[in-house]
């Protein structure tokens, strides 16, 4: 994943739209125990923009047919 990280396409503007792995965490023997990933501040959770009541609820002013109404 980390060879081949899809390209973010709001990172023109420095706002990441998806965390994806950057590096892997080994432990002393060298085995994989992990990775590290960007923080995505303000996000949502897919419910919340997936479900009409959420995403009405909420209030976030999406406007597309797939998603709020």
């Amino acid at each position: 994943m980390i060879s081949h990280a899809p390209t973010d396409p709001n990172s023109h503007i420095n706002h990441i739209s998806f965390a994806w792995p950057t590096s892997v965490l080994k432990d002393i023997n060298g085995n994989c125990v992990g990775f590290l990933m960007p923080e995505v501040t303000n996000a949502r959770q897919l419910i919340d923009i997936y479900d009409p009541q959420h995403c009405n609820k909420l209030r976030l002013g999406i406007n597309s047919g797939d998603f709020c109404t």
